[in-house]
């Protein structure tokens, strides 16, 4: 059950690059799992630190719909180990992220300028492979991607281009099934060429070059066999090219963590370069009141042709009772662009 929980609301909302977002009531205090409560200036401090980007980060990716946040003073000093990053597979955070880089790559580069990328480890390099040279795993992948990282910036400064991609790992589930080895491949979305007659920047004997080069960087140990590359040109959404990639090994980490395999998945999931990253920031629209509050009323009665989705985000906070805390939506690209036009700078 929904209820008010005061006259007016104050509203903060943030729209990110590829019309995902949410808008809540600032109002509104999280629940509190302890008769223990903080005194009042502690309890603000704490506020502040949820308040603003990263309270709303955290109703984008539906955090408060799972659970209610803790402010004890045993929560925020908390020292215990966190666990290992890594193991829930890509979050919903990070495909927000990955999704919302594809869509600022696409609205900058255009689909006819953008490599799409698949990076695939040969059999010799994985786990259990009969080879003597150190395999390829969760623990040494981060490494392998930023080897390869480097080996790609360069060549496309040294095409001109300033470098500019997104990257997404993914496990091979047919393969883990068939073998028992985690192979881990990587997709990308690159800004590819300056114009659209003009020549690629690296052509794809040149990405197996430089994919077999970070191999035997990390293995120490030169290839037998050639790994295979697959590069195409973009044809529809960039966004939906890698969203499609994004789920499809997802149901499979559970699995291998089950099996005792967990040192056999990345730490981290997805990357993207610098400056990529900052144009999702400056393209992220981060509502005024006006904006905020329409949104607000707006999310009441989600209209279909304003929405893909919208759903209201609560917290429990008593038996039978739950607070609205906010909401978090999908926008149709027509209205997300009008408000893009309206509420960005050019």
């Amino acid at each position: 059950m929904l209820t008010p929980t005061s006259p007016k609301a104050v509203t903060r909302s943030i729209i990110m690059p590829h019309g995902a977002g949410s808008v809540t009531n600032s109002r509104v205090h999280p629940q509190i799992e302890t008769h223990q409560y903080l005194p009042e200036d502690d309890y603000q401090i704490a506020r502040n630190l949820l308040d603003a980007e990263a309270h709303l980060e955290v109703l984008q990716h539906d955090a408060l719909a799972r659970q209610g946040l803790n402010l004890t003073k045993d929560a925020i000093f908390d020292k215990t180990p966190r666990a290992r990053k890594g193991l829930k597979g890509l979050t919903r955070k990070g495909a927000h992220r990955v999704k919302a880089s594809a869509a600022v790559i696409e609205r900058l580069v255009g689909r006819d300028r953008t490599t799409f990328l698949t990076l695939t480890l040969p059999p010799e390099v994985l786990e259990g492979a009969e080879a003597e040279h150190k395999p390829i795993t969760g623990e040494n992948w981060g490494t392998l991607v930023a080897a390869f990282n480097r080996r790609l910036k360069r060549d496309l400064e040294r095409a001109g281009l300033e470098a500019t991609f997104v990257q997404v790992t993914e496990v091979q589930p047919k393969r883990y099934l068939e073998t028992g080895r985690v192979a881990l491949h990587a997709h990308y979305l690159i800004h590819g060429k300056a114009s659209v007659r003009g020549k690629w920047a690296i052509s794809p004997g040149r990405y197996v070059e430089m994919w077999s080069a970070a191999i035997a960087e990390v293995t120490g140990h030169p290839l037998t066999s050639t790994p295979v590359v697959d590069v195409q040109r973009v044809k529809k959404s960039c966004a939906n090219y890698l969203g499609k990639y994004m789920s499809k090994g997802g149901e499979i980490v559970a699995t291998i963590i089950d099996q005792g395999q967990a040192a056999q998945l990345p730490s981290h999931w997805w990357g993207s370069t610098c400056n990529l990253k900052a144009e999702v920031e400056r393209q992220t629209i981060r509502g005024d009141q006006d904006l905020s509050d329409w949104l607000w009323e707006l999310c009441w009665s989600p209209d279909p042709q304003y929405f893909v989705y919208c759903y209201p985000v609560q917290v429990e906070y008593e038996e039978g009772y739950s607070l609205l805390v906010g909401f978090t939506f999908q926008l149709r690209p027509q209205f997300y662009e009008e408000l893009r036009a309206a509420y960005l700078p050019s």
